[in-house]
């Protein structure tokens, strides 16, 4: 793998296992709207994607409606179920090594940054990460959208930053932006090899060891 100068990282599903908290922010959100509850597989796939849009897809509603699930999602998360997180195994490690390496580090994410601040802080993450690039207030930010605004304010080129993401919206979004890609398949979207294999991609990673063996290859 040619070396990249920085690394950024998606943060639902890749760093981060927010499952149980965007889980019950989805199921709170689907029966206060009286909407059919979805099942295990269909949830899973809305964490993986912008939630405002997978509701409105699978759900086939009107722009008013969708905005307001989503607003009763948000609040949720951010009122009641914030607090359900862990980090994946061996991210901290992987994000010290990468460091040593020479790495410099930041976040791509769809994820707000001060919600991404906040999270890192008390997980004792957030000095690994030199900017962190996430949604904005408006929610109207693009995966593309981070990923170039993580590369301007680090002083780089989208072409000299590689995006770590589990789905297929990281894999879009950076190949929009003209950065690497580096699939894992641990998180909330990609679960093998051959679901990654259509996307352009450096390599996949079933686990953060490989990430890091693969960064360093």
């Amino acid at each position: 793998m040619r070396r990249y100068r920085a690394v950024l990282f998606d943060v639902d599903g890749t760093l981060l296992d927010t499952s149980e908290g965007l889980y019950a922010s989805a199921k709170k959100a689907i029966r206060e709207m009286g909407l059919p509850p979805l099942d295990a597989d269909r949830l899973r796939k809305i964490l993986s994607a912008n939630a405002q849009h997978a509701f409105q897809e699978y759900y086939q509603l009107s722009e008013e409606d969708t905005r307001r699930i989503s607003d009763i999602y948000r609040s949720a998360y951010r009122d009641e179920f914030f607090s359900l997180v862990e980090p994946f195994p061996g991210v901290p490690r992987m994000l010290e090594e990468l460091r040593a390496d020479g790495y410099v580090l930041g976040t791509a994410s769809l994820k707000r940054e001060d919600f991404c601040r906040t999270l890192f802080g008390p997980m004792g993450l957030l000095d690994y990460f030199d900017v962190l690039s996430g949604q904005s207030a408006d929610y109207t930010r693009t995966k593309r959208d981070t990923i170039v605004s993580a590369a301007e304010r680090l002083g780089l080129e989208a072409s000299d930053c590689v995006l770590v993401g589990d789905s297929v919206y990281d894999a879009e979004g950076a190949e929009q932006a003209g950065c690497g890609f580096l699939a894992v398949t641990y998180g909330f979207g990609f679960t093998s090899a051959e679901e990654v294999a259509p996307y352009p991609l450096l390599a996949s990673a079933a686990n953060t060891g490989e990430v890091l063996e693969l960064l360093r290859s």
